[in-house]
């Protein structure tokens, strides 16, 4: 990468009282992650981290050559079970941000991709515009990153289109939004999008967001928002020493999303993957330093 380096039906039937009364059999949903994202403190199961470590693995993918990943023969993509179905969604102007929806019938979810970027990290942080701003789409009151938005929107009517027959053609997956460093961020609004605008019949409840050393967002009003939603889980990772995951500051006006977030060593081996609880953390020591290599750009002992 450049950084340098995106259910089963059930069939029981109901038996009336009088006679045979067919009563519509409720539909079970498989977690991609076998885990509590909400859990505020303590060691994460390894159950959880072998999911999640699998999910650094699609995250990375959206690193790829698009080519690289509708074949899915990026490296990243050899680490897990080939997606089927793939589209990728690219800004072809700028090349803000690029994206890709597949299909992971082993977890059954629908993962959406969404790309990290591909500058070195010290001009991404230099040029990030972190100026908070309305959004008419999502909840009054809330305000984001302007930066952050400027990305999903390149793909945004992309994702708009194509995800709906997703779960069309697909009943019973649920949906993972996933992404990595500014991909973190972009999932997260393409989250609360899809729940409050264009996936209204669509349980939120079947919604996952799943994030490797996000920024920040927006300002706590956006994160109350977020976690008012209703998605199935928030699984946001952050290593102690990323300093990805301390931007934009608490001081400007920003907030982390999630009631309890996943702190990660990567000095040790494995990693001491711990549950933070929410933003601020009172469980955990995040102290970001500006080692791409090391702290932003390896989770779960996989590397992006």
């Amino acid at each position: 990468m450049v950084f340098s380096k995106a259910l089963s039906l059930s069939t029981v039937g109901l038996l009336g009282l009088s006679g045979v009364l067919a009563v519509p059999a409720r539909r079970q949903f498989n977690k991609p992650v076998n885990g509590d994202s909400t859990t505020p403190s303590g060691p994460v199961p390894g159950s959880a981290i072998k999911d999640l470590q699998d999910f650094v693995a699609f995250a990375g993918a959206a690193y790829g050559a698009p080519s690289d990943i509708q074949s899915w023969s990026c490296t990243e993509c050899q680490q897990v079970s080939a997606l089927q179905n793939i589209q990728v969604f690219q800004d072809t102007n700028n090349n803000l941000e690029q994206a890709y929806i597949g299909v992971d019938s082993n977890r059954q979810t629908i993962v959406v991709s969404f790309r990290g970027t591909i500058r070195t990290l010290e001009d991404w942080l230099n040029d990030l515009d972190i100026t908070l701003v309305n959004d008419n789409y999502l909840s009054d009151g809330a305000l984001i990153c302007q930066g952050f938005q400027t990305a999903y929107d390149t793909v945004r009517s992309g994702i708009q289109e194509a995800l709906p027959n997703y779960v069309n053609q697909f009943p019973g997956f649920t949906i993972t939004f996933m992404g990595h460093s500014l991909g973190g961020a972009v999932a997260t609004l393409a989250a609360a999008d899809a729940a409050k605008n264009f996936l209204t019949s669509f349980s939120a409840s079947n919604m996952y967001l799943v994030t490797f050393g996000s920024p920040r967002v927006g300002n706590p009003s956006f994160a109350s928002f977020f976690n008012s939603i209703g998605l199935g889980d928030i699984w946001r990772s952050a290593n102690f020493a990323d300093i990805v995951g301390q931007v934009p500051p608490a001081a400007l006006g920003y907030e982390h999303v999630a009631v309890s977030s996943v702190g990660l060593d990567e000095g040790s081996n494995p990693p001491d993957a711990q549950f933070c609880g929410g933003d601020p953390s009172s469980e955990c020591d995040f102290t970001g330093t500006v080692e791409p290599a090391t702290q932003h750009l390896n989770y779960y002992d996989r590397a992006l």
